[in-house]
């Protein structure tokens, strides 16, 4: 039985590398509100050896999250190419959603399963999947059924300009996408 004290989850955490890069993806390309700070960003970030954790509170719809900066690792060579964890959002229009990641040059691959709905699945700078999700009423005809392939839509940000740059990895195994 359900804890009738426990009322919704509060937030969730996703760690990041560099918070300020964090903070411009997040506000730029999903245009997140950032509602509280641990930090200054008018202040020079500290010197190597003197880093401690850093996190900015961000409000996307309904959702609160932080993203918090793990300045002491340790951080893969590579970003995470193989799981499938992943945050979803659920939006009224996955159009919408595709246009904004296309302004933003964010790669990103249309996914479905044997649910009702049907995402766009995409990667911060710091490889935490995310998902944008039309959970009913979408057609699925034309939709990849399975996982993302996610060497194809690894990309560099570049928090002055809000945009992507994609980044050369292994050969795909071959999906398309959008």
């Amino acid at each position: 039985m359900a804890d009738p004290n426990v009322l919704h989850l509060a937030h969730y955490t996703i760690v990041v590398r560099d918070i300020r890069l964090a903070e411009a993806f997040y506000a730029k390309v999903m245009d997140a509100d950032v509602i509280r700070r641990s930090w200054n960003p008018v202040e020079p970030d500290p010197p190597e050896g003197k880093k401690h954790r850093r996190f900015s509170q961000l409000k996307l719809g309904s959702v609160v999250f932080d993203a918090f900066e793990e300045p002491f690792g340790p951080w893969p060579e590579r970003r995470n190419l193989t799981q499938h964890p992943h945050y979803a959002f659920e939006v009224k229009s996955l159009k919408e959603s595709s246009i904004r990641l296309d302004e933003h040059n964010i790669p990103y691959e249309w996914i479905t399963f044997n649910g009702p709905g049907v995402g766009i699945y995409f990667s911060d700078p710091d490889g935490n999947h995310l998902e944008y999700i039309e959970s009913r009423g979408h057609s699925k005809e034309g939709i990849k059924f399975g996982d993302p392939d996610w060497p194809r839509l690894q990309y560099d940000f570049d928090p002055q300009t809000g945009k992507g740059r994609l980044v050369n990895l292994p050969e795909s195994t071959g999906t398309e996408t959008h």
